[in-house]
């Protein structure tokens, strides 16, 4: 049997290049140490390689002021926004890779907003997140965004983003990302966090 060929040691992905002609084969492991990411080899056609991405859990605690989401360094990871005055979050162009980014509020939102949004005006965010309001025991609503939709703004107070808060967001297919997720709301004049903004 014919044996084919790990990197254990790499500092990137693999390229399409890596390929049979370098001993790769369908079932070899590239690991990429400095981005922490896993991929295995689908295709060793040579200077056609097909690697696929390994989701790597793990936790990215976010506390600068914007962060652009990668799918080689975040797909697959919970991402911690804790910046009480808010953070800038980009998503990458959507593909139909079904990879996703799962985000927590870790600390309350309590000046300025996060927003989550995609990268160019191609970009759309669907789906739905239900949102229970903390003023009023047993009030819950699901907002669900409009067929134009790209940005999520979280304001800490009306439109979500306190403490505890998750969602998810996951690439289904060209320019489209899919939003799941609970959020809590208050202040009385709760309203949708979506928008459209690129």
């Amino acid at each position: 049997a014919t044996q084919v060929r790990y990197n254990l040691s790499a500092t990137t992905a693999p390229a399409a290049t890596d390929d049979s002609s370098k001993g790769f084969g369908v079932g070899s492991i590239w690991q990429d140490v400095t981005n922490s990411q896993y991929y295995s080899c689908t295709s060793a056609a040579v200077d056609a390689a097909v690697w696929n991405q390994l989701l790597s859990p793990g936790i990215v605690n976010v506390t600068a002021a914007s962060l652009a989401l990668t799918f080689a360094a975040h797909a697959g990871k919970t991402i911690t926004l804790n910046k009480a005055d808010g953070i800038a979050v980009t998503l990458p162009v959507a593909a139909g890779t079904g990879k996703y980014f799962d985000f927590v509020v870790g600390t309350t939102i309590t000046s300025n907003t996060t927003t989550v949004k995609v990268p160019n005006a191609a970009g759309v965010i669907n789906g739905a997140v239900v949102a229970p309001d903390t003023d009023a025991a047993g009030t819950t609503k699901v907002w669900r965004a409009a067929a134009a939709d790209d940005t999520i703004t979280l304001n800490g107070v009306a439109t979500g983003g306190k403490a505890g808060d998750t969602f998810r967001l996951k690439d289904v297919a060209a320019n489209q990302w899919i939003v799941e997720g609970y959020i809590s709301q208050s202040g009385g004049s709760e309203a949708t966090p979506f928008s459209a903004t690129v």
